[in-house]
């Protein structure tokens, strides 16, 4: 079942909070990046214009009152194209000592024979200069097209404060901010919901080549409790997840109890899906039931029960050793103390894997310690990160596969279990790990921890 499809089975809220959360710290850098760009383009772009302004009333000589303001309004362009031109302008580079430049705007106060100038430049000073060398310069221009115009200054030219404008890059690099951020969002939730992993029970339901045998979800351990081991005899443990643990053990068992198996192979695509939890919790909870149980570590690569269960004493010899017959596997087994099941530990990685994963070598083995014991347990490496997964495979009677939600690829899971269908005369089903509650859905619920 290679063939992708998306449904609202694949999509939980909670998902996608988890998505974001997950993202959080690189969406919050991008907008702050943006902030900081727009910042930055603003300040390198930016020319500030300063504005003085000063108003003055037009008069007209030998004109009533009426008739004044008449002619007023009609001059006020006239006006503003004397304070803009280019005669104007020299006159008043002329009166200055270093020479100044800028532009003076018009606008007439409605119903007054008022004007507002308005003189810009790049320099506060320059500003106000212009605006009072142009004052005092319009007479000399004015005297040559109209000579019955007055112009009273009712107020002085004021020295510019502040820049009048701003960079429009300053002024939205707020609402740019807002915009990356929500563009960053949207980006991690249709990453989230494009990635075709298990995400819902339902969706395994559907999508997934196998029996689902049960379901745990998330349950975090505390700080103070990270070194503790993950069994099902530990009192820290929530009481969901032994629960669930031991209901899927009875399911396993079932099964094998059916068929006649007594080997069991338990793995998973990828790292960290929680195989190596679920190979001691099911042992365990054989054990519970007076089952003789022996739990092997058969990743050659990277041992992790060694990490996890204890050693019987220093001396004790590791997988490798009895494949090289250095000792005998009744002897080299540890038993736990508190769950009761014999352990065959790898202590380090070996240098040549392929010289042990062998069929020839781990068949008898296997077949050999199956006739003292009721049940075997094999925690390989992960399918995608060694081959000697297919070789185990090869020895046991049937596996199942430990799922973790939104954390494989459902086309790679789906090929496992073809793999699994090719070597070994068995699939028992999966089991679906770390669910958060709310993509819980069908099948009852238990605890796990990451």
């Amino acid at each position: 079942m290679n063939r992708r499809e998306l449904s609202l089975w694949d999509v939980t809220l909670y998902g996608i909070w988890q998505e974001i959360k997950k993202d959080l710290l690189v969406i919050l850098l991008m907008g702050i990046s943006a902030f900081l760009m727009m910042t930055a383009v603003g300040k390198l772009t930016y020319t500030p214009i300063y504005q003085s302004t000063a108003t003055v009333a037009i008069s007209i000589k030998g004109s009533s009152g009426s008739s004044s303001l008449s002619t007023a309004n009609s001059m006020a362009e006239v006006f503003s194209n004397i304070f803009s031109s280019d005669v104007l302008q020299r006159k008043v580079r002329e009166k200055t000592e270093q020479g100044i430049s800028g532009n003076i705007s018009c606008s007439m106060v409605p119903e007054t024979n008022l004007i507002t100038l308005t003189s810009s430049a790049n320099d506060p000073r320059e500003a106000y200069l212009y605006l009072e060398m142009a004052l005092k310069s319009y007479n000399e221009v004015s005297d040559h097209i109209f000579s019955n115009s007055a112009l009273d200054v009712i107020e002085e030219p004021t020295l510019p404060m502040a820049p009048s404008n701003i960079s429009i890059f300053i002024r939205y690099r707020f609402l740019a901010s807002v915009l990356v951020v929500i563009l960053c969002i949207g980006v991690s939730i249709l990453q989230y919901v494009l990635r075709y992993t298990v995400k819902t029970v339902e969706g395994a339901k559907q999508k997934l080549d196998g029996t689902i045998l049960g379901v745990t979800h998330i349950e975090k351990k505390k700080k103070k409790d990270k070194d503790v081991p993950i069994t099902i005899t530990n009192p820290l443990v929530s009481r969901d997840f032994t629960e669930q643990i031991r209901m899927i053990a009875f399911r396993i068992e079932k099964r094998m109890k059916e068929h006649g198996f007594k080997t069991l192979l338990i793995n998973s695509v990828i790292e960290h899906e929680g195989k190596s939890t679920y190979s001691i919790g099911v042992a365990t909870a054989l054990a519970e039931k007076g089952k003789k149980v022996v739990l092997i570590d058969g990743d050659f690569l990277r041992p992790t029960l060694i990490e996890v269960l204890p050693k019987k004493n220093e001396d004790y010899c590791s997988l490798s050793d009895v494949l090289d017959g250095v000792t005998s596997w009744k002897d080299a087994v540890c038993t736990d103390s508190k769950s009761q099941i014999q352990v065959l530990l790898q202590e380090h990685a070996v240098k040549k894997p392929q010289d042990y994963a062998k069929v020839d070598r781990l068949k008898p083995l296997i077949d050999s310690i199956s006739k003292d014991v009721d049940y075997v347990i094999v925690d390989t490496s992960p399918v995608s990160v060694s081959a000697d997964a297919e070789i185990w495979m090869q020895t046991v009677d049937t596996a199942i596969l430990v799922v973790r939600q939104d954390w494989s690829d459902i086309r790679a899971i789906n090929d496992a279990v073809d793999l699994i269908w090719q070597n070994c005369e068995d699939f028992t089903g999966f089991v679906l790990n770390a669910f958060a509650e709310s993509g819980i859905r069908g099948i009852g619920k238990g605890a796990s921890y990451e």
